[in-house]
């Protein structure tokens, strides 16, 4: 049995007495109450009953948050003072009962951590700061969102993932868009510290399943929402074994999938049991056997899925705030400007590629987004396609193709008055190193990012990293299907000019006749 704990965010009391000696009685009342209400009320507060050992710690608690609470008493100068702090302490006491007993005149959430899972929702879409009941998370309002987070679940370490699993899992894929990689990493290293607990045979599919969701985010994110979707599952009793296995399955993301088709005979033999430091078999990269078995399993799921055509599922990406790029890109005549040049790759056609080395360019000397698979998948690039063999295309490539490209692509072969001078060299030298193809290439991601400032009322001279960080760094998620593709844009800091301006919500025809649909998160 524990007892309850009771904050009183403001307390007013207002003591209406005759004049004369009353007036005294009255002070020395405000005194006594003031200095022993707590005392008082500790001591009136009903217990809860048994706590699940389960959710031993404050996240268990259940939360009753009530804005206003009103109590009225008459009192007799010919009594004892302590007799109107008794009273005035059943009285809120008793009110607080019927309130939680009601759900009515407040807010009840289950548990602390479903109350700061709550926090997170309202946080994302915008909506935390004009709600009374997230008024204790007012210190955060000046932190950008990938911040505040982490500094949430910095208040209670113990407590983290009992908020992460609170949180319902659209709600997780929309955070781990807004955590950067070094917010993910602080956490990460938090909860290695803490209970390290053991794992279950349920543990393994879902870390495999989250991994293969988490595809397109960084690693050290794709790492956090691993941990995060095995602390959800019911049976889950520890992570910190787990943070380990996720950061390193997240770092080898691109060798697993390369790995199984030649592992498959020796994975199938391995026993490895259940523990998380069972050695992997010849070919495989450093992680326990069964993590391995279980994400098999699942990308033949996911395989079988998609030559059914069953495999479309939305995946989520921090980058995907650069499809307000897409109509403007696809529009350009890039397959006619490109139609003699080598071909990549046999199942990659030129066209494809540079469209995504222009969105590359746009995105600056980051390379993640070049990196994503997400993006990579959208425009047809096989997983064996590395940086070594764009290299090698882009030397097949004659400096005076990638100049012709330049002039197709812009308005009647006249450069356009306020091109970024830097941009040509923002895209980074591993992908491209030979000047005409970086000239080329940064001269029309400039024009794409010029026409997009163009459009918003005001910013017609917004410069190329104004425009990454407040509309186009924004993540979101993607379900990218045979006949659409449609992208759900987080609220980037200045979404209200796309609100304003419609660009992301709108259709247009991607170059393979696709349909592109944009939308904004509600």
């Amino acid at each position: 049995m524990v007892a309850p704990r009771l904050a009183i965010h403001r307390l007013r009391l207002a003591l209406d007495c005759p004049p004369g000696p009353a007036e005294r009685t009255a002070r020395q009342a405000a005194t006594l109450l003031a200095s022993t209400l707590d005392e008082r009320l500790a001591a009136r507060l009903p217990e809860h009953g048994p706590r699940d050992a389960a959710r031993d710690g404050p996240e268990g608690e259940p939360v009753l948050l009530i804005r206003r609470l009103t109590v009225e008493l008459s009192h007799s100068t010919a009594d004892p003072l302590e007799a109107l702090a008794e009273r005035l302490a059943e009285a809120i006491a008793a009110g607080v009962a019927r309130a939680a007993a009601a759900r009515a005149g407040g807010l009840c959430f289950p548990s602390r951590a479903a109350y700061t899972a709550a926090f997170l929702e309202a946080l994302l879409d915008g909506s935390a700061w004009s709600r009374w009941w997230f008024r204790g998370f007012a210190g955060l309002a000046a932190l950008p969102v990938g911040a505040a987070v982490r500094a949430v679940l910095s208040r209670d370490w113990a407590a983290a993932p009992a908020v992460l699993a609170a949180c319902p899992p659209a709600v997780r894929a929309r955070l781990w868009t807004a955590l950067t990689p070094q917010d993910a990493a602080a956490v990460l290293a938090a909860l290695a510290a803490g209970p390290a607990g053991a794992p279950t045979p349920a543990a393994w599919t879902t870390a495999a399943r989250a991994l293969l969701d988490g595809a397109d985010l960084p690693d050290a994110v794709a790492a956090l929402a691993v941990v995060a979707e095995v602390a959800a599952t019911p049976d889950s009793r520890g992570i910190g074994w787990l943070v380990p296995v996720a950061a390193r399955a997240a770092a080898l993301r691109p060798a697993l999938r390369n790995g199984f088709a030649k592992a498959g005979p020796s994975l199938d033999r391995a026993s490895g049991g259940e523990a998380a430091g069972a050695a992997p078999p010849v070919g495989l990269p450093p992680l326990p056997t069964p993590l391995l078995k279980a994400l098999r399993q699942a990308l033949a799921a996911a395989t079988a899925g998609s030559e059914a055509g069953q495999g479309e599922r939305w995946r989520t990406s921090p980058l995907l705030g650069f499809a307000l790029l897409l109509p403007a890109l696809h529009a350009l005549p890039i397959d006619a400007a490109v139609r003699d040049w080598p071909a990549p790759a046999p199942s990659l056609a030129a066209a494809d590629l540079v469209r995504l080395l222009l969105l590359s360019a746009c995105a600056g000397r980051d390379r993640a987004l070049w990196r994503a698979p997400l993006w990579r998948d959208l425009h047809g690039l096989p997983g064996p396609f590395d940086e070594a063999a764009l290299a090698d295309w882009a030397r097949r490539v004659p400096p005076a193709a990638w100049r012709g490209l330049a002039r197709a692509l812009s308005e009647a072969g006249q450069p356009v008055p306020g091109l970024p001078r830097a941009l040509p060299r923002a895209l980074p030298r591993a992908l491209i190193s030979g000047q005409a193809a970086r000239t080329a290439l940064g001269a029309v991601a400039a024009r794409l990012l010029l026409e997009l400032a163009r459009r918003l009322p005001g910013f017609a001279g917004a410069s190329p990293d104004f425009l990454r960080v407040n509309l186009l760094g924004a993540g979101g998620s993607a379900l990218i299907g045979r006949r659409q593709v449609r992208v759900r844009l987080d609220r980037p800091p200045l979404d209200v000019l796309l609100g304003m301006t419609g660009l992301a919500e709108c259709e247009a025809r991607l170059a393979d006749g696709r349909v592109l649909v944009l939308e904004r998160s509600p």
